[in-house]
């Protein structure tokens, strides 16, 4: 347990934890590794079933829902990509310069829409720029969930993600 202030919403803990207080040479002994929050209610059922299906899925780092991109007052127009409510690094991302160089450039957010620019989507757009390839566990399930761009996944389908998908988490934020 590391006790800190709360500077920089999750993105400045994630960045605390990893930079600070693991460090890049201690990520050598890691397969994996996962950055989740505390905005929803889990788990519903196990997590086993997800992380077996995105282990075989060919990927380099997951999340559970993708986000098709769309609009948003304070961010305005925004791509698609991987929400980090939850991310897994695979070996190849976390040993990478691409993920240390961003980790060591990231400055901490002084908002949640600067935390989610910053973080959640900057995170994402480095590591696309590095050829690593991001995967949604709800792009690897069996159907695939369909999305439309402006509609948060886990908003609009929360029901439909926990009852069809088994999605073993149900979120209480945004």
């Amino acid at each position: 347990i590391i006790c800190r202030d709360n500077i920089g919403f999750d993105s400045g803990a994630y960045k605390y934890a990893i930079c600070d207080y693991i460090g890049e040479n201690r990520f050598s002994n890691y397969d994996e590794l996962v950055l989740t929050n505390d905005t929803y209610f889990a788990p519903l059922y196990p997590f086993d079933d997800m992380f077996a299906a995105m282990s075989d899925a060919s990927c380099d780092f997951w999340g559970i829902t993708r986000h098709p991109g769309g609009y948003n007052i304070d961010l305005g127009d925004f791509e698609e990509h991987i929400q980090s409510y939850f991310l897994c690094f695979k070996k190849k991302v976390i040993r990478s310069k691409a993920f240390w160089g961003f980790w060591k450039r990231f400055e901490y957010a002084k908002s949640k829409a600067e935390a989610v620019m910053r973080f959640e989507l900057g995170i994402n757009r480095c590591l696309l720029r590095g050829n690593f390839m991001g995967l949604a566990y709800t792009d690897v399930i069996n159907p695939p969930l369909k999305s439309v761009k402006g509609v948060n996944p886990y908003m609009v389908y929360a029901c439909e993600l926990v009852s069809r998908y088994r999605v073993p988490i149900i979120k209480k934020t945004n």
